[in-house]
C-alpha cells in the first residue's frame, strides 16, 4: 500500500517467491483519480525430473540402451519413481523419490552386473573326492566351459563342464567311474 498522487507514475515490483511465477512482473502506470488495487497471481512452477538409466561398467552383455524417464513435477510435489529391475544386475537405488526442488533435477541409477560362483566337484561314483574341486566366480551371462581332469584308469561323465551364467551359483557334479 502506498500513497500517490493523481496523475504520478507508478511501478512496483512484484516479489519474488521460490517456485512460482507471478503473473505481473512489474505493476505499473499511472495514478487515476481514485484509489487502485491490483491483484498479482502466482502460479506454482512444474519443474522436469529426469532419471537417467545407466550400466555401471557401460553397456554389457547385450543388453540394450536404457530410455531416460522424464516428468513434469510441480514445485514441492513429492515424485516416486520404482526403478526397474534387470535379470542379472542390480540397481544402487531401487526407487528414486523426494520432494521437487525449484529447479529441473536429474538422478542416475546405476546397475552392476551380479556375480556368482561355479563350482565342479570331481566324485568316483563311490562318493570319494576325486582329483579337486574348481571354483570360479563368474558374472551373470557369462560362459564358461570347464575340461575335466584325466584321472588315469577312469572316465568322467561329463568330459567338459559347460553353460552360461544365470541369476545363481551353479554347482556341477562329475562322477569317474
Amino acid at each position: 500500500t502506498e500513497k500517490k498522487k493523481y496523475g504520478t507514475e507508478y511501478s512496483v515490483d512484484s516479489p519474488a517467491i521460490t517456485g512460482y511465477t507471478a503473473d505481473k512482473t512489474i505493476v505499473s502506470g499511472t495514478m487515476p483519480a481514485e484509489d487502485l488495487e491490483v491483484t498479482v497471481t502466482y502460479s506454482i512452477l512444474p519443474y522436469t525430473l529426469t532419471v537417467h538409466y545407466v550400466y555401471a561398467d557401460g553397456p554389457m552383455k547385450g543388453q540394450a540402451a536404457f530410455k531416460d524417464y522424464t516428468k513434469k513435477v510441480d514445485y514441492g510435489d513429492e515424485y516416486r519413481k520404482q526403478t526397474t529391475p534387470i535379470v542379472g544386475y542390480t540397481a544402487d537405488q531401487l526407487v528414486v523419490n523426494g520432494k521437487m526442488p525449484a529447479e529441473d533435477l536429474e538422478v542416475t541409477v546405476s546397475y552392476s552386473i551380479n556375480s556368482y560362483y561355479l563350482t565342479v566337484y570331481y566324485v568316483y561314483a563311490n562318493g570319494n573326492t576325486a582329483v579337486a574341486t574348481h571354483k570360479d566366480t563368474l558374472d551373470y551371462g557369462d560362459s564358461y566351459s570347464v575340461p575335466s581332469p584325466a584321472v588315469e584308469g577312469y572316465t568322467p561323465d561329463k568330459t567338459v563342464v559347460s553353460g552360461k551364467m544365470e541369476t545363481e551359483d551353479v554347482v556341477v557334479y562329475v562322477t569317474y567311474t
